[in-house]
């Protein structure tokens, strides 16, 4: 008898081990998991970032306007930094994204540099209740990086429409509609390069369209056939 209880407790002696054994083989097999995951990756995330353009020789108008959130094409329409490759396939950045999307930020800027020039009375954004005689619509066509065997580019292309509401027919209440284009050469296919050379062509389209705008609104008020100076530029601060 007591050999047999001896047996019995050597029998649960090693199974007892034999569990513990198991338990630490797990405990090692999942720490080893856990020792082998990717680390944590950090977005880095871009913004446009230039001077606002400095333009000379415009006299102030007495108009005001408005700007519209634009509208950006669907394969843009995304904070992804997309580039192009290849003929026929479009890529984005993994770890490189906008802090916004292309609409909000050319709308943003465009806004921004417009009421800088102190050349309208004011300027409105989308979210203000102000109505106003002008109204500057704008749809991105191309908002990415492009590369061939020698170049590597940013692209930017807007096309850009100058209503005027007090035109009573609504279809002659189109100023102009024009598509503006704007390509830098940039050092190499990287975010950082990508970011600068957009930068340089939002300036670019936002120097364009002040001189554009002003041009057409002098002459949809017929201020350039009757000479009038204007108003004085509002150099307060906005």
């Amino acid at each position: 008898m007591e050999k047999e209880e001896r047996l019995a407790m050597k029998k649960n002696t090693i199974g007892g081990l034999g569990k513990i054994g198991i338990l630490l083989l797990f405990v090692l097999i999942i720490a080893g998991c856990f020792s082998r995951s990717k680390p944590a990756y950090t977005i880095d995330r871009y913004m446009f970032e230039y001077t606002p353009p400095a333009i000379g020789g415009l006299i102030a108008l007495a108009e005001s306007i408005k700007v519209e959130l634009f509208f950006v094409n669907q394969s843009f329409n995304t904070r992804s930094m997309v580039y192009k490759p290849h003929p026929f396939k479009f890529m984005t950045y993994n770890y490189s994204q906008w802090r916004v999307n292309p609409a909000d930020m050319v709308t943003d800027y465009l806004l921004r540099d417009l009421r800088n020039t102190n050349i309208f009375q004011a300027v409105f954004s989308h979210h203000d209740i102000e109505k106003t005689r002008f109204i500057i619509e704008g749809q991105i066509e191309d908002f990415l990086e492009t590369a061939d065997k020698n170049d590597v580019n940013a692209i930017l292309s807007v096309n850009i429409t100058l209503l005027d509401t007090y035109r009573k027919e609504i279809n002659k209440r189109i100023v102009f509609q024009k598509q503006y284009k704007f390509q830098e050469k940039i050092r190499e296919h990287a975010p950082e390069e990508f970011a600068k050379g957009m930068s340089i062509n939002m300036s670019r389209l936002s120097e364009q369209l002040v001189k554009d705008f002003h041009k057409a609104i002098m002459a949809a008020t017929d201020l350039a056939s009757s000479g009038q100076p204007g108003i004085k530029p509002d150099t307060t601060t906005r």
